[in-house]
């Protein structure tokens, strides 16, 4: 997954640090965890991974994000003590 909607050099000196990490499967569910701050709505990413999942895998009935609150604009930031941060407040880093 990281190959596919990881985060590269190029993006991370921007700030992007989006990343997608497998979490689980519970039978044809896959569960995901949304880290980082990424160039589009986490709804988004999440709708994009689990397009590319289920046309890989059809077996695969949903894809959900390992805790709803990843799935939170305001979490679309910078990972704690990411230099890039500063100390306003980052939000809560997923």
């Amino acid at each position: 997954l990281s190959t596919m909607f990881g985060n590269s050099l190029e993006n991370r000196e921007v700030g992007i640090t989006g990343d997608v990490e497998f979490v689980d499967i519970d039978g044809p569910t896959v569960i995901l965890a949304l880290r980082g701050r990424f160039w589009h709505k986490r709804e988004d990413v999440l709708a994009r991974v689990s397009s590319f999942l289920q046309e890989r895998i059809p077996e695969i009935m949903s894809v959900e994000v390992e805790d709803p609150g990843m799935l939170l604009e305001e979490n679309n930031d910078f990972e704690p003590g990411d230099p890039m941060a500063g100390g306003s407040g980052a939000g809560a880093g997923w």
